[in-house]
């Protein structure tokens, strides 16, 4: 691949930016998604470009998202399994538990908790898990289904919980048959310098989601403060494992990708 320089700055050329290639591009990407890229931009080969740097930054945040969705994860099991059983899921107290907090006040009422519309139900997300491994089981099982394993193991539904489910665990309303209970130990380093409440983890938590959101869905991180996205994560990692939050910050490319925000001819 050759290389050209244009003041000052190291480009690779590429067969990508002549007219009718920027066109089929931006057909492949479609002019909605696009739309904020050439806002940013003003032209088509800068909006494409920029839109490259976009997929750059989203996977530099990608490493650190995916950590932190691990450790919250494992960190809230461990105390589920300590506040009820090693198989909580399948636990009815835990059971009555979640019942408690999904119906304690009727859905068409107005609700009390900040940042919550309606009562914070786990157990669709749990039955629907339990219904989807099943059936991936079935299916690997095939001809031997009788001889084989049907029933989802704990392991099973720990890691087919996505991480809104694992988030939804800070709510307000989950406080009083969760938190309190025990789920408050998942994070034995929040009180290392500061009081960090309940409210606070999980106002972190649901801001990281709606980051997590846009990273996995493509959407543009233009007008974001990216450094602070990362050390919000990294503190957030840090309430549960110190050691995890600075093996994010070690390994993270995010500070390379900022200074390249405004350099021509992004690589993937």
């Amino acid at each position: 691949m050759h290389r050209q320089y244009t003041a000052g700055v190291n480009v690779v050329a590429s067969p990508f930016y002549d007219a009718p290639s920027l066109q089929t591009l931006a057909g492949a990407i479609s002019p909605p998604r696009l739309a904020s890229y050439l806002a940013e931009a003003g032209d088509l080969q800068s909006a494409i470009d920029l839109y490259v740097w976009n997929v750059r930054a989203s996977a530099a945040l990608y490493g650190p998202l995916s950590i932190l969705d691990v450790a919250l994860r494992n960190a809230l099991h461990r105390e589920l399994k300590s506040i009820f059983v090693s198989s909580w899921h399948d636990d009815p107290g835990f059971a009555t538990a979640a019942a408690t907090v999904a119906e304690a006040i009727p859905r068409n009422a107005p609700y009390p908790y900040r940042g919550s519309s309606k009562p914070t139900d786990i157990r669709p997300a749990i039955s629907d898990a339990k219904k989807k491994i099943e059936a991936r089981l079935r299916v690997a099982a095939g001809a031997n289904a009788t001889n084989a394993r049907g029933v989802p193991t704990t392991d099973d539904i720990v890691g087919a919980m996505d991480f809104g489910f694992w988030t939804k665990l800070l709510n307000a309303d989950m406080e009083p048959l969760f938190w309190a209970k025990g789920l408050y130990r998942a994070f034995p380093h929040r009180n290392v310098r500061r009081r960090v409440p309940r409210s606070v983890i999980s106002a972190r938590f649901r801001s990281i989601r709606n980051l997590r959101n846009r990273v996995m869905h493509f959407e543009p991180l233009l007008n974001r403060s990216l450094h602070e996205d990362l050390r919000n994560i990294v503190e957030a990692c840090g309430w549960i494992d110190p050691t995890c939050s600075a093996w994010i910050e070690h390994h993270s490319s995010l500070d390379s990708v900022l200074r390249d925000r405004y350099r021509p001819r992004h690589p993937l």
